[in-house]
């Protein structure tokens, strides 16, 4: 069902907000580095919008990153086996990130899905009871990856969970 794709996470930046306290709200713009089967290095810059859940010191935070800061990552495994491009890594993304902000450090840890550009009605199968979000992954989702960061943040002590819709701005050669 999963096939390494050949191609893989190298690094990310960006800079996100959220805010709220329990529910939250994020805005993100990121920049995600992967590196293709033949070795060229592609840079993915989105924006994305998302919520989640999480509790705080202070109801809101403001998290970034470089290319310099510790980052780790793995294989991007096409889903159902099907074999990938750089176009099937820069239509969509959807991330879950777990977050633990401790002072002025964020540690995360995120499972990065590569989407399909695809009509917002495919998201419906998962609402069918028990065989909807496989229907729904197969129409959609195209490869993912795990990653994990560390950022800064604004000083604050807590934990998240966000998930975050991107579009994709480009994805050009580095």
């Amino acid at each position: 069902m999963f096939n390494n794709s050949g191609w893989s996470y190298s690094t990310s930046s960006g800079v996100g907000l959220t805010i709220g306290e329990l529910a939250e709200v994020t805005v993100q713009h990121a920049r995600i580095y992967v590196t293709s089967p033949n070795g060229d290095t592609r840079k993915i810059i989105a924006q994305g919008v998302g919520g989640g859940v999480g509790a705080s010191i202070l109801p809101a935070s403001i998290t970034g990153s470089t290319t310099d800061f510790v980052s780790a990552g793995t294989n991007i495994y096409s889903v159902f086996n099907q074999t990938i491009s750089i176009a099937d890594l820069s239509d969509m993304l959807l991330i879950y990130s777990g977050n633990l902000t401790w002072l002025t450090g964020d540690g995360s840890g995120s499972l990065v899905l590569f989407l399909h550009n695809t009509s917002i009605w495919q998201f419906a199968y998962g609402l069918i009871p028990i065989a909807g979000p496989a229907i729904m992954a197969s129409q959609v989702l195209k490869a993912f990856c795990l990653v994990a960061a560390a950022q800064m943040s604004t000083p604050n002590l807590g934990a998240d969970a966000t998930g975050t819709f991107y579009s994709v701005l480009s994805a050009d050669v580095v």
